[in-house]
Order: structure tokens, then C-alpha cells, then sequence
């Protein structure tokens, strides 16, 4: 009796000290998944880097706007996503001993890996992987670790992936402009058609003034007008007319070119062309082709992609010198 007593206090210890090891090595990962994984203060997040095979997006903040590398804005839906996600991941659970190997080959030849910085100093790292078996989360790899963890977002059952996407499309603003008049120091304009045009509007000390080539009274209400047109502007959507025409097309002069400075010294370029349309039996003029007056070509910074712009929503900004003057002569 005594003999089955000692065995059953023995087994009772052994058990407790198994399960204080299991517990305390689930704090451990727990604290460590939290480190490697989550970030709470989403708003020290000053730039992130996606990348997948031999494609990168880099997120950067300004102060009222996330920016891809190209200068485009990006949506702020989409950032928001993003935050929320980063913020609430949590570990599933640790993959399995004996799944270890196959998960991180898998990892290592198909998947995301993440970048998280906050003012250029890098505070997660980590690679997102695939779906685990059964569903139950999706396969991550932090940096310097060597154990894949299955993690998810309690209440979502879908691929984590959705939320890291390395494609300019998921992540891209249709804004064109969009600033307040009080975040603008500088707007640059200049058109060729009918005639070459340009003026310069600056911001000093809170005071919009314009540089061109009129004389005469400049209108204060006109010039504060405009400024103020630079908002929510948007792009109708993405041509999807081949390079070699949109190379062709670019080789023109741009019929109108808008170059916005902000506050942080930020730019924002864009050029616009004439979108030709094929001329019907029906049109009656002499020339061979005619324009669009719907639609409009436009280029922003240095992205590839060409941008279809309704006229009325630029109509605002394409403004001749002339307009901001009581009485204009040119200046000789």
C-alpha cells in the first residue's frame, strides 16, 4: 500500500512539473510571438517593405498621407487594414514538431516577407507563408527564429495573405490631389495647347502670390479660389492600352503639366495628354483624327501606369495665367 502510495505521489509530481514546463513554454512563446509579430503603436509605424520573389512595395508616411515609392498616394482604407492586422495577430499555435521542416521549406520558396520599421529603424521582420493544414491560421516565420508559428486574427478565418499583398494595385489611392489650401507651397502649371502657358503660385508666410508672364492687378480672390480646387481630385481608372503606344503617346508635349510642392517639400507631378479618338463617317472635320473632350491621359511622379481623367474633374485647375488678373498684358 505504501509502495502504491510513493508511485502515485512520484507520478503527481512528475505531472505537475510536465504541465509548469508546458505552461511556462507557452509564456515564453507567447512573449516571443508578441515581440516578433505584434505591433501596438501603430502610429510610430514610419515605413514598411513588402516583398515577394522579384517584386517590392515600399509604404512610407508623411505626415497626412501613406506614399508607394513612385510618389503615389496610397488608400487609406487599405492602411487601415493593414494596422488592424498587424495589431491583433495572434498565435494559434506553434506547428508541430514533426511539420517543422516541411513548413519552413515551404516558407523559405513561397511566401511574403515583411518589413516594419519606425523612423528607419526595423522593429518586426517576418515571413507569411500559406495557409496552414486544416485552416486554422496561416504559416509565419520571424526573423532569426527557427520555429514557424500558425497564426491568425480571432473571428477571421480567411489567408492572413490578403492583408500583405505585394501588388501597386491593392495598395494605390484613384486621388489625384488632395490638399488643403494651408498644405500647399508651391503649385507649378504650365499648358501648350492652344498656346504655351505657365505660372507659378507660392505660398509665403500663409500668402498665395503668382510668377508669370502677365502685368496687371493679380485678383486675390481668384488666386484663392484656385488653391483651393486642389481637393479630391480623382482618376476615372488604369488604361490598359499597350506600352508602345503609351511610349508613343508621351513623346508629345503633355497638354497640361501640374506640379504640386506641400509643406514637407513633398512633390506631386502630373502630366496629361490628349486621348485621340478614331474619326466616324459622321464627323465632319478635315483632319483625320479628333480628340476626346471626356477623357483625358495622365501620368503621375514616375509611375508606369496611365491614368484615364475625366475633363470635368480638372476642369477647375486648367486655368490660363490670364485668369488670375484684373487686367493682363503681356509683358514684353
Amino acid at each position: 500500500m505504501k509502495y502504491r502510495k510513493t508511485i502515485f505521489i512520484t507520478f503527481f509530481l512528475i505531472l505537475v512539473a510536465f504541465s509548469a514546463g508546458h505552461f511556462l513554454n507557452s509564456d515564453d512563446i507567447t512573449v516571443s510571438y508578441k515581440e516578433h509579430y505584434v505591433v501596438t503603436d501603430t502610429a510610430s509605424v514610419h515605413k514598411i517593405i513588402l516583398s515577394r520573389g522579384n517584386d517590392t512595395i515600399i509604404l512610407t508616411r508623411s505626415i497626412n498621407n501613406w506614399h508607394l515609392s513612385n510618389g503615389l498616394k496610397v488608400r487609406p482604407y487599405a492602411m487601415f487594414m493593414f494596422f488592424k492586422t498587424i495589431k491583433n495577430l495572434r498565435m494559434k499555435s506553434p506547428v508541430p514538431e514533426s511539420k517543422i521542416k516541411g513548413v519552413i521549406d515551404s516558407i523559405n520558396s513561397n511566401s511574403t516577407a515583411v518589413g516594419i520599421y519606425t523612423q528607419n529603424k526595423l522593429i518586426c521582420k517576418y515571413k507569411v507563408g500559406s495557409v496552414s493544414v486544416g485552416k486554422t491560421g496561416t504559416y509565419m516565420l520571424a526573423a532569426d527564429e527557427e520555429k514557424p508559428l500558425i497564426m491568425h486574427i480571432p473571428g477571421f478565418s480567411a489567408d492572413l495573405n490578403s492583408f500583405f499583398v505585394v501588388d501597386q494595385r491593392a495598395w494605390k489611392d484613384k486621388t489625384i490631389f488632395h490638399f488643403l489650401p494651408n498644405q500647399i507651397k508651391k503649385i507649378e502649371v504650365k499648358t501648350n495647347i492652344p498656346e504655351p502657358d505657365s505660372f507659378m503660385i507660392e505660398n509665403v508666410e500663409g500668402k498665395f502670390t503668382i510668377h508669370s508672364n502677365q502685368l496687371g492687378e493679380e485678383s486675390e480672390k481668384s488666386i484663392q479660389r484656385y488653391v483651393s480646387y486642389f481637393q479630391n481630385i480623382k482618376y476615372l481608372g488604369i488604361s490598359n492600352i499597350d506600352k508602345f503606344t503609351i511610349k508613343d503617346l508621351c513623346e508629345d508635349a503633355p497638354f497640361y503639366t501640374a506640379k504640386i510642392t506641400d509643406i514637407e517639400g513633398v512633390t506631386t507631378v502630373l502630366n496629361t495628354y490628349r486621348k485621340r479618338v478614331a474619326k466616324t463617317k459622321n464627323d465632319t472635320l478635315l483632319t483625320d483624327e479628333i480628340w476626346d473632350f471626356n477623357l483625358l491621359y495622365g501620368k503621375m511622379n514616375n509611375s508606369d501606369d496611365l491614368l484615364e481623367i475625366k475633363y470635368i474633374d480638372l476642369d477647375p485647375i486648367i486655368k490660363p495665367a490670364s485668369y488670375f488678373y484684373k487686367a493682363t498684358q503681356e509683358k514684353k
